[in-house]
């Protein structure tokens, strides 16, 4: 009887640490998302600034 109530209590403290570890991911995960997306406009904003540099240069050379 004794033996079982252990294997019992093992089982529950699996289950609490499983949805502790998922909770863990669920707070991190819109954290990673802003992250990505902060980087993903910091890209664009510096890729379209440089392209446009460019365009410009290539318009000047081309008009003279």
């Amino acid at each position: 009887m004794l033996r079982k109530s252990q294997n019992n209590n093992h089982k529950v403290e699996k289950q609490r640490t499983y949805s502790e570890v998922s909770d863990k991911r669920g707070n991190l995960q819109p954290l990673s998302l802003v992250v990505l997306g902060e980087t993903t406009g910091l890209f664009y904003c510096f890729f379209f600034y440089f392209y446009q540099l460019k365009f410009e240069r290539t318009v000047k050379n081309i008009m003279g």
